[in-house]
């Protein structure tokens, strides 16, 4: 998908016909989050490699030259991961301090967030921390459609 969805050349109009195709192929809550990732900031943890609680950041999907790319702001600003070089998205579960930091309610939403998507690209991997096992597969679901 993410081939079709943009290019240089692309234009509105060829936008405007994707997202009806993006309609058909994520439907219902899947939809809803693309929809979403497109036009506002979604809120979701960034795993840390020291295995502490994940940072709270907001994620976009962005095109960026051409080619589409799930982003956040990081240390060095905005960072993120090519979905057209998406080679494997694993579901993780949280390690013990992540668990425990998000129980004592230090990361984001109402749940307990122990339900992670590893996203792995030949130069980088990069691991999102999530509330709950519902939302873990929308995500993983859209970004699947998203870098095929």
């Amino acid at each position: 998908m993410s081939s079709v969805l943009c290019s240089p050349d692309t234009t509105y109009v060829d936008v405007a016909a994707q997202l009806y195709t993006c309609r058909e192929l994520l439907p219902g809550d899947s939809f809803a989050l693309f929809e979403r990732l497109l036009t506002e900031d979604v809120p979701a943890g960034l795993a840390q490699r020291s295995g502490t609680a994940p940072k709270p950041k907001n994620f976009r999907v962005s095109f960026v030259r051409g080619a589409l790319y799930l982003t956040f702001k990081g240390k060095y600003g905005t960072q993120g991961v090519a979905l057209a070089k998406l080679r494997k998205i694993t579901e993780t579960q949280a390690s013990e301090g992540r668990r425990r930091a998000s129980l004592s309610g230090k990361v984001m939403g109402e749940e307990p967030g122990s339900f992670g998507l590893l996203l792995e690209c030949d130069d980088k991997a990069v691991e999102i921390c999530l509330e709950s096992e519902r939302v873990r597969d929308l995500w993983r679901h859209v970004l699947t459609v998203l870098a095929n």
